[in-house]
C-alpha cells in the first residue's frame, strides 16, 4: 500500500521507458500528494537499482482516474502504451 495513493498503473512506453500513473486519495492535501509522489519515485528508483536496471527511465504521472479495459471492463495494473 502506498500512503495517499488510491490506484496506480504501470504504462510501458518501450524497452527502456515507462510511466507510473497514480490516482491520489480524494481527500489528500497538496502536501500529502507531493509526499506520495516523492515516495513512489524513490521506491521505483530503489527497485530498479536493486535489479541493476539503471538504463530504465520513468516518470510518475498524477491522474484523476485510470481507465478500465474496454473489452474486459476490468482495471489493468500494467498496460502496453507503445503505439502499434
Amino acid at each position: 500500500m502506498i500512503p495517499h495513493v488510491r490506484r496506480f498503473q504501470l504504462r510501458i512506453k518501450d524497452k527502456e521507458n515507462f510511466t507510473f500513473a497514480v490516482v491520489f486519495d480524494a481527500d489528500a492535501t497538496k502536501k500529502q500528494r507531493a509526499e506520495a509522489h516523492a515516495f513512489v519515485t524513490a521506491k521505483l528508483r530503489a527497485v530498479l537499482r536493486q535489479k541493476q536496471m539503471n538504463n530504465i527511465n520513468f516518470s510518475v504521472l498524477a491522474c484523476d482516474d485510470l481507465p478500465h479495459d474496454p473489452l474486459t471492463r476490468k482495471f489493468r495494473l500494467i498496460v502496453d502504451a507503445c503505439p502499434s
